[in-house]
């Protein structure tokens, strides 16, 4: 999605990656939007598969949808800040900013769901799964620099 020659991004790729980060904030939207009787229903259809009540608990959920968040927002974040190549603590601390801010609001709108309520501790879960995902996207966007920084061998 970077131009070799100017080291931009393209508009289109711009474009998609903001579309990533909507589509995955409308996701998240829509799951807190469903009442505790239609989460009970819907994790009673999979309990029966091994290991899937660990992976349904509301933590591990909370860091999941965040963590993804998380990678798709440092992308989109590190894409539109300036080409002058910004830190990588502007970077953190805006996709930080913006995902505990997101997260804030999804508490808040859960509080308005019947059998749902605003908390702090899922939103320091989803703040904490943010963290994560922002430091698998760096990890990776590091790993991706060092794979073109090395010269080949013939």
């Amino acid at each position: 999605m970077r131009t070799a020659a100017t080291g931009h991004y393209s508009r289109l790729g711009l474009v998609l990656k903001l579309a990533l980060v909507a589509a995955w904030a409308t996701l998240i939207f829509v799951l807190s939007s469903l009442t505790s009787s239609e989460i009970q229903d819907t994790s009673s259809l999979f309990a029966r598969l091994p290991f899937v009540h660990i992976l349904l608990h509301p933590i591990f959920v909370h860091m999941a949808l965040y963590a993804l968040l998380g990678v798709l927002a440092y992308s989109l974040v590190a894409s539109l800040l300036p080409a002058t190549k910004p830190s990588t603590l502007h970077v953190w601390l805006v996709t930080l900013a913006f995902c505990v801010a997101y997260g804030a609001g999804d508490e808040l709108h859960q509080s308005f769901v019947p059998g749902r309520d605003m908390s702090l501790l899922d939103l320091g879960v989803n703040a904490m799964g943010a963290l994560a995902g922002m430091g698998a996207a760096e990890a990776t966007a590091r790993w991706g620099r060092l794979g073109r920084a090395r010269p080949r061998r013939n």
